[in-house]
C-alpha cells in the first residue's frame, strides 16, 4: 500500500446472476474460440468441451433441462421447454461446474 492511500475494504465473492454467469462463460468460450489463440490450441479446447459436455450428457440425465448446458454446448433451449435449470452443475465451485471449467481454461490458455 502505498503513502496515503486507503485500505482496500474486504469485497465478498459475490456469486453472479445466473444471467451475468452465463454471459461470462459465453464470453470466456468466444474468447477461447475466436480470439488469437493459435489453430492448434483452439482445436484443443473445442475437444476438451466436446469431451467435457459427454461427461455431463452421461452424469446428469436431464443435462438437457439445464439452461447452462446450452450456452456451454453451443445448442439452443426451445422457449415452450418446461422446467428450465438456471443452476450450473454441481455448484458454482462444484467439481462439475460449466463456469469453473471456463474459468480454468481462461486461466490456461490465457495465463491469468
Amino acid at each position: 500500500m502505498g503513502i496515503g492511500s486507503a485500505p482496500q475494504p474486504n469485497i465478498p465473492n459475490i456469486p453472479l446472476s445466473p444471467v451475468a454467469r452465463n454471459q461470462r462463460i459465453a464470453g470466456i468460450k468466444s474468447r477461447l474460440l475466436l480470439g488469437n489463440l493459435p489453430i492448434k490450441q483452439k482445436i484443443e479446447v473445442m475437444n476438451r468441451i466436446a469431451s467435457r459436455s459427454r461427461y455431463l450428457e452421461s452424469k446428469y440425465p436431464n443435462f438437457r433441462d439445464y439452461r447452462i448446458w446450452h450456452i456451454f454446448s453451443g445448442s439452443t433451449i426451445c422457449d415452450s421447454h418446461v422446467g428450465i435449470i438456471e443452476d450450473d452443475f454441481s455448484g458454482e465451485d462444484g467439481e462439475d461446474s460449466v463456469k469453473k471449467f471456463f474459468e480454468e481454461l481462461e486461466k490456461e490458455y490465457f495465463k491469468i
